[in-house]
């Protein structure tokens, strides 16, 4: 779709900057949706990357006609463009592409692979069934991001094994650095002895940033000096503002936008807070900890993300008294899963040469 910061598009852009050059694979990037001169549209075009859009927009004719004019036009623009590349591997992401990349792909002689981004069993049945007909008809090999979510596809789509590329991350840019947080904080306007949560993602539902802000006005009360630092955008944007404007909380709050420095907003924080309904992984929880910062996330989050003692997961439903003495610092937290190590984008690039080498 679009080249915007969310989950999906981060994870190709750490494959396009650390296989750049390299000597197995050349990568082009397709972006079906026009450019919006988003951050990352930015990074592709000074970092000169290889890159096409289809230029696909909706036709305006009759509504009974629309919905079939416009998944044909997809297609095709689609198809146009692999046509003119003639990839030996075409690889997509975000399984609700699929129903407009099926059969351009198909028609391509091209090694097809397939990421999925989503939990499985929270996407919408239409999609489940297009992925279902990629895995079996169409020779679209999956790809999962966690042992979690390879368990669930594999029930869910009726396989009996997906591969497993983990999302990576260039582990050294994430060091503490304590002048760094003041020269931040300082940006932001926060206090340097504020207690300050925060979090980064896409502003969307599945994020569940109502329940966070209304977790962090309650914690308001025990802390009055707290501040909730939200980085990111997207379409729940002004429903997010309009809640914390009812609560009476504005100056308690500070929407950061999209930034290009994330790093540095981890640093400026105290705890990171995740409420998410879903979450296949949580890529924005591995930075935290990797920046030092305790956590505290929804138990909908899978456990692998945790590299540190410096986490706890919550239930949703559980009281807000859970909540408040989780970000207080009182309960004991989750034991450690993984290692750091085990979200190197290092190890990210060999698991994706791994699939691509089978496919040969």
């Amino acid at each position: 779709y679009d080249w915007s910061t969310a989950g999906s598009q981060t994870v190709v852009m750490n494959y396009m900057r650390n296989m750049k050059n390299d000597n197995d694979y050349h990568f082009t990037l397709l972006i079906t949706e026009p450019f919006k001169d988003v951050m990352y549209e930015k990074e592709l075009a000074v970092g000169n990357y290889d890159y096409k859009s289809c230029e696909y927009k909706p036709s305006k004719c009759s509504r009974i006609l629309r919905p079939i004019v416009n998944w044909v036009t997809y297609q095709y623009k689609i198809w146009k463009v692999i046509k003119s590349e003639r990839p030996d591997i075409i690889h997509t992401h975000l399984t609700n592409i699929l129903p407009y990349v099926v059969f351009p792909a198909i028609f391509s002689r091209a090694n097809k692979v397939h990421t999925l981004h989503s939990d499985p069993y929270a996407i919408p049945k239409k999609n489940v069934i297009w992925a279902w007909l990629a895995f079996h008809f169409f020779g679209f090999r999956p790809i999962a991001v966690t042992e979690n979510q390879s368990k669930k596809a594999c029930k869910r789509y009726k396989l009996s094994d997906i591969d497993i590329v983990h999302n990576g991350l260039d582990l050294n840019a994430y060091n503490q650095n304590d002048v760094c947080r003041q020269n931040v904080r300082t940006e932001l306007g926060l206090d340097q002895d504020a207690f300050v949560i925060g979090t980064v993602g896409r502003f969307d539902k599945i994020k569940n940033f109502p329940f966070l802000i209304k977790v962090f006005s309650e914690y308001l009360k025990l802390n009055s000096s707290a501040r909730l630092l939200m980085v990111g955008d997207g379409i729940e944007r002004q429903q997010l503002a309009e809640l914390v404007r009812f609560l009476n909380i504005e100056n308690k709050v500070i929407f950061a936008g999209q930034r290009s420095d994330v790093q540095n907003m981890y640093k400026a924080m105290d705890l990171f807070m995740l409420t998410s309904f879903f979450e296949s992984s949580s890529i924005v929880t591995v930075e935290a900890q990797l920046s030092g910062v305790r956590c505290v996330i929804s138990s909908s989050i899978p456990d692998s993300v945790i590299i540190t003692d410096k986490v706890n997961r919550i239930s949703l439903d559980a009281p807000l008294d859970e909540w408040m003495s989780a970000i207080s610092g009182q309960l004991p937290r989750d034991p450690q899963i993984n290692d750091e190590i085990h979200f190197s984008i290092e190890n990210t690039i060999l698991e994706l040469k791994q699939v691509y080498h089978r496919l040969k």
